[in-house]
């Protein structure tokens, strides 16, 4: 007979967990809003990973669950509340901790009866407390961390919290704790040390004093540059390079080998210099030491595609179709697409939205055109394309210049070119040359431009009329007057029915122009006696509805109403005939 113990019953059930593959990553956000939620599904062996982005959190580990960044510069944490630490860890067994930056808190990170506990490579910046603080009962492993303008870097409960391969830069007081259980330089060992406060003196054994060099500590990449003096000052071996380990946040085991990608290139046209279509590409360099190296430098990819945003850039016009993206550039931070071959892309057409009227003016909105470069507005007052303009990348224009009282037509149409959607990585100098996430995509369109398809036609009257009340550029409208806003909804729809149905014909367009010569007085009116408002409303409920269904609803919707209308109409004569005949009798 075998008998098995709780915890013995617990690691088999890991075991075949594992063994059975179990075991799952818990992706923040595509699975999981939140890294609690992720947490909170989580299971023995599971693994929740965080996608670069901003956070907002308090967050309780779990045991045997392991949190990681995927991206430590990006992935940033800053607390929900200050009142708790960030990250509690209480009571747990096997945690790791990884590639998060944890931002402005009171108290980043607490650990408290908690063994086999790793913190690495994380940065922590701007504590206004403790960064991290264990207790007298937690077996902590704090590894390869940057630890940057902190109060306090690290108050630790006992010497079984091992401190090592970190970098402590600008902290108040970098090491504290153990001073009645003895010496704080226990176990703290490869740490390296700049410009922290006066009241340090803990350095442990094995340490280096010297300018980390970070790359840019205001966008949270903290990256060594070339002449750190943290470079290859850790134990152990680096995982990103195979060298002696650096210390700070990429040294180490579980460095996160991806470097800090560039900010979005600037595109030109350089079409005339080239002789061919072409474009220029510039963007800022990387300054990371295994990228920049001035001996063995990484370098840079050049991605495009032309007429289609990337993601995927599968561009192969480049080079006259002899370089397909991503293209190797070298260590470079300018290159030029080449001998382009321009397709002007195909479009759907805009739907023109709505027309209102201004003084001397109409104002215009529609719906955006795929791959359009810009929009043609085109008016008239015999024909829709007497008179064009052309506008920038929008779905709002306004066309001055009109005769008030006079009927204009309206329409829009994408202005159509060759556009490429362009990105850049970084490489850096390793065997296995890590690749950064792409840059943000930089949008040209060059060479010849044409029409794409033309939306539909509506008609508009620019009006100088008062408003009443005293409410700018809107009209002088009853409905405005009645509802005391011309923002209200039944408003909106009251001038929406007007533009798609009565200006369409000549007899509504009459029946505009005698109800802007009428309605200033009636507006006043209902000004002056606001008892009256309320009547006036109740009369323009049924208006407002019909023209609602009407300018919202679907063909067949409108086909029911007018069904609806004429039975309506038939009952009610056949009810007046019955009446008049029941009368006579």
């Amino acid at each position: 007979m075998v008998v098995t113990t709780r915890s013995g019953a617990c690691c088999l059930a890991l075991l075949i967990a594992a063994q059975a593959g179990w075991a799952a990553d818990r992706r923040v956000p595509e699975d999981y809003s939140t890294i609690q939620a992720a947490l909170s599904a989580a299971v023995a062996g599971d693994r929740v990973i965080i996608a670069p982005g901003n956070y907002s959190e308090n967050v309780t580990l779990r045991s045997n669950v392991d949190v990681r960044g995927v991206e430590t510069a990006r992935v940033l944490l800053t607390a929900a509340s200050n009142q708790r630490p960030v990250v509690t860890i209480e009571n747990l067994v096997n945690v790791l901790l990884a590639n998060i930056t944890v931002v402005d808190a009171n108290s980043a990170v607490v650990v408290t009866g908690s063994d086999n506990v790793t913190i690495a490579n994380n940065v922590f910046r701007g504590a206004a407390d403790i960064a991290v603080r264990t207790d007298l009962a937690s077996d902590v492993d704090i590894d390869n961390n940057v630890f940057f303008d902190n109060d306090v870097a690290i108050t630790r409960g006992s010497a079984d919290t091992l401190i090592k391969d970190n970098i402590f830069t600008a902290n108040d007081n970098s090491i504290s704790g153990l001073a009645d259980f003895g010496d704080n330089n226990i176990n703290v060992t490869f740490n390296c040390f700049f410009l922290n406060g006066t009241s340090n003196n803990v350095f442990g054994t094995n340490f280096q004093i010297g300018d980390p060099q970070f790359v840019d500590t205001a966008k949270s990449d903290f990256h060594l540059r070339q002449g750190s003096a943290c470079i290859d000052a850790g134990s152990g071996t680096d995982g990103i390079d195979g060298t002696v380990a650096d210390a700070g946040a990429y040294g180490g085991g579980f460095a996160d080998a991806s470097p800090y990608p560039v900010p979005k290139p600037v595109a030109a046209d350089a079409t005339g210099m080239a002789g061919a279509p072409a474009i220029d590409l510039t963007w800022q360099p990387n300054r990371a030491y295994l990228v920049s190296n001035s001996v063995t430098p990484g370098g840079y990819r050049v991605y495009y595609s032309r007429n289609t945003p990337g993601p995927p850039f599968n561009g192969t016009d480049a080079g006259g179709g002899t370089q397909a993206s991503p293209i190797d550039v070298g260590n470079v931070t300018t290159f030029r697409l080449a001998n382009l071959q321009l397709v002007t892309p195909t479009s759907n057409p805009p739907q023109l939205q709505s027309a209102l009227p201004r003084d001397g003016a109409i104002v215009l909105s529609w719906t955006a055109s795929n791959n359009a470069a810009g929009y043609r507005v085109l008016y008239g007052i015999g024909a829709v394309d007497e008179n064009s303009v052309d506008v920038a990348v929008t779905t709002t224009h306004t066309v001055t210049g009109l005769v008030n009282g006079t009927a204009y037509r309206f329409a829009v149409l994408p202005r159509l070119q060759a556009t490429y959607h362009t990105a850049v990585t970084v490489l850096d100098n390793t065997q296995n040359r890590h690749e950064s996430a792409l840059s943000p995509t930089a949008v040209l369109s060059i060479g010849p431009t044409t029409d794409g398809p033309r939306s539909n036609e509506l008609v508009a009257i620019p009006s100088a009329t008062i408003p009443v009340p005293d409410l700018p550029d809107e009209g002088c409208f009853i409905a405005t007057a009645a509802y005391r806003s011309d923002s209200a909804a039944p408003v909106l729809i009251l001038r929406d029915f007007r533009d798609r149905y009565l200006l369409t014909h000549a007899a509504g367009r009459a029946f505009v122009r005698a109800y802007y010569r009428v309605s200033p007085a009636l507006s006043r009116g209902l000004d002056e006696a606001p008892r009256l408002r309320s009547v006036v409303r109740v009369v323009l409920g049924p208006l407002v509805a019909v023209a609602l269904l009407l300018v919202a609803s679907s063909a067949a919707a409108k086909g029911v109403l007018g069904v609806l209308v004429a039975t309506l109409i038939v009952l009610r004569s056949r009810h007046n005939r019955s009446g008049v005949v029941g009368g006579g009798s």
